[in-house]
């Protein structure tokens, strides 16, 4: 059953039935509640989120996410006093005082059933009294019945499984709704806490910043702001650093020198931007915008809470004594370590004789979204939940119309590029895949389309150049159909994130991302993690796609190792699994670059949607790619243009293997060729294998014992037969699998091949007299062919047509083959 949304400020329990933990977690924080994940078999708070748990509990649901993600097991605890709640904890209902007794029969609460067997046993849960802080002493109340869960309180909540040995133990909510306020029959009996607590709730931190609203001695403000400046930069924690110095400033905003809202703002945009980028010595690691956000919700509850207690006599006696005078002399001049975090600057000195302009307080519905990460305001643009179940009659009432590429169009008209789908561009350094992006930037500039150029490896000069040199005119680059961006920080930095959202707002035709890993690593993400890979796919170019229906290409690179590159682009595999458009090799034919006439050949390694295979070229067998087109970039014209010329592939009839042909290990056998060549005298069984896998190679014993038949069958080996009846094998021809027009590495005919004197005389010192050149043996073996497995005793040895026979060169070395008919 599915709760209804709360209204904003109120504190619910949601109905959880048919929810799993995860599932449970969401509902109580959006309906309120700040939540911690525990380990099974506990109470503890801190069992997973550590000691510093108080700050760490949340109602932000990607946080929530990432602690079920990681702790897939973990029950839940409410974090009463931060949520604002009290809980009575009724262990022993037979002592249960009157005036609880009478109090919870008049005001009825949401309760949570702790025992299967003893219903009377529960947590029932109110609200805090408005402007007061109750821990969990009982006060006036007598004791024997149970206990208070206040200002620091916890409890474990359904549908955790209960912790405790006894299997009578058991959470299930008996009541759920809204949360009263806690009767002043109990209130009246009992007294603030005396201590600070560890977290403020939401509602006193919204008391706290409305109150202390006054002062205009921003100067003690900017001190306290340089301090932290320079603290970080010498290397001290961001973090640890940001609650004292948050703290002091709150006590000082309390005190009345200046608002508790200004001090909030201020150091929290210094804060985020300071952990936007890794830290150094003690500081850790980058943090996303989420995260850093969330990060500061926690300090700013502890803070608060500590600043709450502070007596105001004597933060004014400390900050007069001890406040700094000159705000330079906490500028740090030393050179910033090359390590550290790039610093904002610090601001000069002022005249503090004049007060400066006061800041006003953000609005409260700009405080209400940094302590509730859960509100939203729906708006025409708020996307559908995409776990939504889909429409699907416009797909199945033949009015769907299958995405069609529009943008590179080549001189027959097809094109490569699809709207709205991610697709990526990869090869060597200087293969020309920033000519194919380039060129369709300027191709779209010219049918008046919209193009968000994002530039993570070049620079603005030399990207408009080429455009330029392209055709791009100067009036289409700087309208408002062309934005360039080159980008120095992750887009979801706090300062970032509202130009990026922005450009979101936008719409645009194309958008090209060059230089992948480079945007991997302004993100905090690793090219080779696929969890990470898919997550930035899925936040940067995928959102871009779907906000604004652009066609997105990605530029990447390859890895520098021809034989271990493959299908994919450098890094995680991800990168292509999560393109749903198309995927593009591009290799050079010819040099491109000023001055030339070069060529190059895109080729398509991936076509979700299936229209660009369908006019593609020949299907190459190596990497399972087809020719998509043929580009000429010209230029060699004097005026420094360039030229573009996108053709139709070489070849237009898609070559694919026929299921019918066995399969033919072309490269092994030329592995084996190579191996026996080598050798001076006839090679066992065994002893192929061995030399085999010494080079490194990892076929199978069985694909090796086939390739060696195939290599006997078609005269480029010899068998013998050896001691113990072994097989033994001898090099007779030169094999090479870019010469047999039955391997996917064939080129043509080449020639024959030939081996030096040197490498093939060793190999014949068995000659048999003949007629002018000496001959090697023919097949002898009346086996069956080598298998890989035992002596290959049982089976009939084929019947051939011809004899192969082999002839030495004994000038050069060189061995001639041929067949003569039986």
């Amino acid at each position: 059953m599915t709760s209804p949304d709360p209204t904003p400020g109120t504190l619910t329990i949601p109905d959880i039935t048919g929810l799993d933990t995860m599932a449970a977690a969401f509902a109580y924080a959006k309906h309120g509640w700040h939540i911690g994940p525990v380990r099974p078999g506990t109470k503890h708070p801190g069992s997973i989120l550590g000691r510093q748990w108080q700050s760490q509990t949340t109602r932000d649901p990607q946080v929530i996410a990432d602690y079920w993600m990681t702790h897939t097991d973990a029950g839940i605890f409410l974090h009463v006093g931060r949520s604002g709640a009290i809980v009575i904890d009724v262990d022993t209902p037979a002592n249960l005082p009157d005036v609880l007794t009478d109090a919870l029969t008049e005001h009825p609460a949401p309760f949570q059933r702790t025992r299967r067997n003893d219903a009377a046993r529960r947590h029932y849960i109110y609200r805090q009294p408005h402007g007061r802080t109750l821990g969990n002493g009982l006060g006036q109340l007598p004791h024997g019945w149970g206990d208070l869960r206040g200002s620091n309180g916890v409890i474990i909540v359904a549908p955790t499984p209960h912790p405790d040995p006894d299997p009578d133990g058991h959470y299930t909510w008996g009541r759920t709704g809204t949360i009263p306020e806690l009767p002043t029959t109990i209130s009246d009996l009992l007294t603030d806490t005396t201590r600070p607590v560890d977290v403020a709730s939401d509602a006193t931190i919204r008391d706290f910043i409305t109150l202390h609203n006054q002062g205009t001695d921003h100067g003690k403000a900017r001190a306290m702001i340089a301090t932290y400046k320079k603290a970080i930069t010498a290397g001290d924690s961001r973090h640890q650093r940001a609650i004292s110095i948050l703290t002091g400033m709150l006590k000082e905003a309390a005190a009345g020198y200046y608002p508790a809202g200004h001090a909030e703002a201020e150091l929290r945009t210094v804060f985020l931007d300071a952990v936007a980028t890794p830290g150094h010595g003690q500081q850790g690691t980058a943090r996303t915008g989420h995260q850093a956000l969330e990060e500061w919700r926690g300090i700013l509850a502890w803070a608060i809470a500590q600043a709450s207690h502070a007596n105001p006599t004597t933060t004014i006696e400390r900050a007069e004594d001890h406040g700094p005078r000159d705000l330079a002399s906490l500028i740090d001049t030393r050179p910033t370590p090359t390590a550290a975090p790039v610093e904002h600057d610090v601001p000069a000195p002022v005249d503090d004789t004049t007060d400066p302009a006061p800041v006003e307080l953000e609005a409260p519905t700009s405080l209400d979204r940094l302590l509730d990460p859960t509100t939203t305001t729906p708006t025409a643009d708020t996307p559908t939940p995409s776990w939504r179940p889909l429409d699907l009659t416009r797909i199945l009432d033949g009015t769907y119309t299958p995405p069609t590429p529009t943008i590179m169009t080549r001189t027959d008209g097809h094109a490569l590029f699809y709207p709205g789908k991610v697709h990526t561009v990869y090869g060597e350094s200087e293969s020309g895949k920033s000519w194919i992006a380039q060129h369709a930037t300027v191709e779209t500039l010219h049918t008046d389309g919209r193009v968000l150029y994002i530039d993570f490896e070049s620079d603005a000069p030399d990207v408009t150049g080429r455009l330029t040199a392209l055709g791009a005119t100067t009036t289409q680059l700087l309208s408002t159909r062309f934005a360039y961006v080159r980008p120095e920080a992750s887009p979801t930095t706090f300062h970032e994130a509202p130009d990026f959202q922005q450009l979101l707002n936008q719409p645009w035709n194309l958008a090209i991302l060059d230089g992948v890993t480079e945007a991997l690593g302004l993100s905090g993400r690793s090219t080779m993690d696929n969890d990470e890979i898919t997550a930035w796919m899925r936040d940067i170019p995928r959102r871009i796609a779907r906000a604004t229906g652009a066609a997105i290409i990605l530029v990447d690179h390859v890895v520098k190792s021809a034989e271990g590159r493959g299908r994919f682009p450098i890094g995680g595999q991800a990168k292509m699994a999560a393109i749903d458009g198309t995927g593009y090799l591009v290799e050079p034919i010819s040099a491109l670059g000023r001055g030339l006439d070069g060529s190059l050949t895109v080729r398509v390694a991936k076509d979700r949607p299936g229209q660009v295979r369908a006019h593609a070229g020949d299907w190459r067998k190596t990497d399972r790619t087809q020719e998509a087109a043929r580009v000429r970039v010209d230029s060699t014209a004097e005026d420094g243009t360039t030229r573009v010329t996108v053709q139709p592939p070489e070849f237009g009839e898609i070559h694919a293997r026929d299921n019918d042909t066995p399969f033919r290990p072309t490269r092994v056998m030329e592995k084996i060729s190579r191996i026996l060549e080598t050798m001076r005298e006839p090679i066992s069984r065994r002893a192929l294998y061995k030399a085999y896998r010494d080079t490194g190679a990892s076929a199978k014993e069985t694909t090796v014992a086939e390739a060696t038949n195939l290599l006997i069958e078609g005269g480029y080996a010899t068998e013998t037969e050896g001691p113990r009846n072994a097989r033994m094998f001898r090099s007779a021809a030169v094999y090479r699998s870019a010469n047999d027009a039955l391997s996917e590495d064939y080129r043509g005919d080449l020639g024959s091949f030939s081996t030096t004197a040197s490498d093939r005389l060793p190999t014949v010192s068995d000659r048999l007299p003949g007629d002018g050149a000496d001959r090697l043996p023919t097949t002898v073996s009346h086996r069956p062919p080598f298998t890989g497995d035992g002596d290959g005793r049982d089976g009939a040895q084929p019947t051939l047509n011809t004899t192969t026979v082999s002839h030495l060169n004994k000038s050069t070395g060189e061995i001639h083959t041929g067949s003569n008919p039986q």
